[in-house]
């Protein structure tokens, strides 16, 4: 953490000009100490320290059910993890599951969005809006003005943007208080909002109906891109629900108007404001990821599927008996997801062949839950798991766990 490392580089260089040698003495004149580097000889790095299985319960931190109360984890600096709830408190863990810091959100309970490492900051949401918090100490560095202050928080390369209002988007600098500019959709309302690189897509409806989407892409600043809003075509259902966007396209889950399924993708070429729809294998209640190009969802029923949306086909699906199944996280052309009962399960993200499975975190579910667990989250050699209940546990990637292999599903 370069804050860190300019505290500690500080106190160095305070005891060598209060302990240092005298000004005639040459300091490579001093005697050679077993184990010191030769002169001239960078001093080798520290090896890092092995990391351990741990388990945290949530309820500590006032998490009843993971599942309902919108908690979600994502690696943070010096092998941590940053965990929010909706908004509602910052908490970052270090390595071993230990608190580093907390920042609670706003007394007035406002949902917003969860906290997420950009760059050098944390940014969650405060009492004024958007607070950009230093990793090491969870102080406020500064914050943002937003008293209307949406769920969700979209952060591009050097811009973020947010819902300030049900039909007002507003931009910001990554690394600093500075506003860009800002959109509206007067007497409409905002429900996606997707973002890659320096163009963000605003998706917004008619207040009273629902119906009537229409996408409008922004610059960095909220300007718009294109001379008037893209809409879908007529065979489109009206709930579009957005999953991603890349430098391409966007991407969205064809939901079914009558049931809670979703029968296919559609793709929305961001330069020839074409659509392309690409149909799932079956009806599904898909938790969908874009990753590489390539979009992965997972059911509650077990079935994991690939689909490549450029091309309009399925590349794999298969039936992994991983039910009530997380939102896969891919890393290293792996999938890591985890069930009901807290086992995390590794899948090739090539065919969806199984590759391990840990032990059960079973944690107790709240009240009524009857949602899917959050996302594992990938850091450097460790995942993190929050389960259905009110656990959060660390595993190493190289623990012993996954020597257990998983029975191969069938892949079509």
């Amino acid at each position: 953490m370069a804050g860190t490392a300019l505290v500690a580089v500080g106190a160095a260089g305070a005891a060598l000009w209060l302990n240092g040698p005298a000004d005639d003495v040459d300091p490579t004149d001093r005697p050679t100490v077993a184990g010191d580097p030769a002169p001239g000889d960078d001093p080798a790095p520290p090896e890092p320290t092995a990391l351990e299985p741990w388990e945290v319960d949530l309820r500590d931190w006032g998490i009843q059910d993971a599942a309902t109360e919108g908690f979600g984890c994502e690696p943070a600096p010096e092998r941590g993890v940053l965990c929010s709830a909706a908004g509602q408190f910052a908490l970052l863990l270090n390595a071993d599951g230990s608190e580093r810091w907390r920042f609670n959100g706003p007394r007035t309970g406002m949902v917003g969005p969860n906290a997420t490492v950009v760059g050098e900051n944390v940014l969650a949401q405060s009492d004024s809006g958007l607070a950009a918090l230093d990793p090491a100490s969870g102080e406020v560095r500064w914050e943002i003005d937003a008293p209307e202050l949406g769920e969700t928080l979209v952060v591009g390369d050097e811009a973020l943007a947010f819902r300030n209002g049900d039909s007002t988007v507003r931009f910001y600098a990554n690394d600093a208080p500075d506003p860009l500019g800002s959109w509206e959709a007067p007497g409409r309302y905002l429900t996606d909002l997707l973002g890659h690189g320096d163009r963000f897509l605003a998706v917004s409806r008619e207040d009273d109906s629902g119906h009537d989407p229409r996408m409008e892409l922004l610059s960095a600043e909220g300007r718009p891109v294109w001379s008037t809003p893209a809409t879908p075509p007529p065979e489109v259902p009206s709930l579009l629900r957005g999953v991603g966007m890349d430098e391409r396209a966007a991407y969205f889950e064809e939901w079914d108007v009558d049931l809670p399924v979703a029968n296919a993708v559609w793709r929305l070429d961001l330069e020839t404001r074409e659509w392309a729809r690409t149909e799932f294998p079956e009806p599904t209640e898909p938790r969908t990821v874009l990753a590489g190009g390539v979009l992965y969802a997972s059911s509650t029923g077990g079935t994991l599927i690939a689909i490549d949306p450029t091309a309009g086909e399925v590349l794999w699906h298969r039936a992994t008996g991983v039910e009530i199944a997380s939102q896969p996280a891919l890393a290293d052309g792996v999938l890591h997801l985890s069930d009901g009962e807290g086992v995390l399960h590794r899948l090739s993200a090539e065919d969806g062949e199984p590759l391990s499975a840990g032990e059960p975190h079973p944690g107790t579910p709240g009240a009524g839950s009857d949602a899917w667990p959050p996302r594992p989250a990938v850091g450097e050699g460790v995942v993190y798991v929050p389960t259905m209940g009110n656990t959060l546990y660390a595993m190493p990637l190289g623990n012993t766990l996954y020597a257990m292999p998983l029975e191969a599903g069938a892949a079509e």
